[in-house]
């Protein structure tokens, strides 16, 4: 069963998530500039038909790969069992689920923005964004940087 968020406990979570995500994200685009480096390297043995390569600059463009993926995944376990749904680990975009009006809804998140400000149903996503109101209760205390 999901968990749900007032508007306050997910902004008084959000610095943790921040954090979360933004290492997520930098280590996603590490982990992509290393597969194409090695992806490269493939490529060139292929069209080549063959290329001497450094033995050890590949391996270790595998190992830093690997460790940035295992960052990655790290952060996604930590997110999604704090109840947060990640959308998009490229951008850092991440929903709370919420009730409001006796339904269930999304609290969007972008990297980047300064707080929760939209929320959308469950079947509308990014696009569907809509402004958060008064309505969805108290906002949580000023964030601490």
């Amino acid at each position: 069963m999901p968990r749900f968020f007032t508007l306050q406990e997910a902004e008084e979570l959000l610095p943790r998530i921040e954090r979360l995500l933004q290492s997520a994200v930098e280590a996603h685009s590490e982990a992509a500039g290393h597969e194409g480096a090695l992806e490269r390297v493939v490529s060139r043995i292929t069209y080549l038909g063959g290329v001497e390569i450094d033995p050890a600059d590949y391996s270790q463009r595998k190992n830093l790969k690997r460790r940035a993926e295992g960052v990655v995944q790290q952060a996604i376990e930590e997110i999604q069992a704090a109840g947060v749904l990640i959308k998009d680990i490229e951008v850092g975009l991440i929903d709370f689920p919420a009730i409001f009006g006796g339904r269930e809804v999304l609290l969007c998140w972008k990297l980047g923005e300064s707080k929760i400000e939209h929320w959308h149903g469950v079947d509308e996503g990014f696009n569907g964004r809509k402004p958060i109101t008064g309505e969805f209760g108290p906002r949580a205390s000023a964030r601490p940087n």
